[in-house]
């Protein structure tokens, strides 16, 4: 099985390669998003918190432009920039059905998205919620939703 990961800050994404030499790892120096482009971060004391911050050199890439031949999960904890990064993984979505978990913590406001955006993607494409732990929302394909 093959894991791609994203990283959009160079220091953390060197600590990403230096600390997962795993081959089947698949790792990306870029944010995600819907479009394609260059943005930059926000930088915070937390390194772990920083934020897409408009235009800069980081590359921006779509999920569904990887395309996968599989995908069975989906995880997103990029500091309110998630929705975005579904839009640009409809595809992916749709075709694969992952079990999908993202982060909902209400940074999204700041890029726009009110809250209720994910929830009614993921319903569209026949999600439903099946567990909260915190702010991580699992979300799983049915038939039935």
């Amino acid at each position: 099985r093959a894991v791609y990961t994203f990283e959009a800050d160079p220091l953390n994404f060197r600590c990403l390669a230096a600390n997962v030499p795993a081959e089947h790892v698949f790792k990306f120096n870029a944010a995600l998003g819907h479009e394609r482009g260059c943005v930059d971060l926000v930088r915070t004391l937390n390194c772990g918190a920083h934020r897409i911050g408009g235009p800069g050199r980081i590359p921006v890439l779509r999920v569904d432009d990887l395309a996968l031949p599989a995908c069975d999960f989906l995880q997103l904890d990029i500091e309110g920039f998630e929705y975005p990064a579904f839009l640009g993984a409809a595809e992916t979505i749709e075709k694969h059905r992952p079990l999908v978990m993202y982060e909902a913590k209400g940074k999204a406001k700041q890029y726009g998205v009110m809250g209720d955006e994910i929830p009614a993607f993921l319903t569209g494409f026949g999600y439903r919620l099946v567990h909260q732990v915190n702010a991580d929302w699992i979300w799983k394909w049915s038939r039935a939703a």
